[in-house]
């Protein structure tokens, strides 16, 4: 594949060259954030879908699956008008804050802050 972004006419659609010479449609949806004239030819975490109202980050894996590999025609945000989130199958998976990880830390932060007080004041 083609490793390098390309800058892209907003009209056009736009095809992904491989490298055994075939070209396959690449979603006209799928821009580089920073500047919606680029995309990458390849899953990258810098495409995002344009089709909603505010660009969304879509998952390397539907990226590869659908967005540029042609099946973009099947995706349910191509096919109509999108307001708000991506579908869970679309977008990518965020890590959530696990507050049961840092509680253990808190507690032994706050213990030796009271070993080191409790030796200050006994000495």
């Amino acid at each position: 594949m083609n490793l390098k972004p390309f800058k892209i006419d907003p009209e056009d659609e736009f095809y992904l060259e491989e490298e055994e010479g075939e070209s396959l449609p690449v979603c006209s949806y799928l821009k580089w954030i920073a500047d919606p004239t680029i995309r990458y030819g390849f899953p990258h975490p810098a495409n995002y879908c344009h089709k909603p109202n505010k660009p969304r980050q879509v998952s390397l894996t539907y990226q590869d699956q659908v967005c540029i590999n042609g099946s973009y025609k099947e995706c349910p945000v191509y096919k109509q008008v999108w307001i708000g989130r991506l579908p869970e199958e679309i977008a990518p998976v965020k890590k959530k804050f696990n507050g049961r990880v840092f509680i253990p830390l808190i507690i032994a932060i706050i213990l030796l802050i009271a070993a080191i007080i409790y030796l200050v004041l006994s000495a």
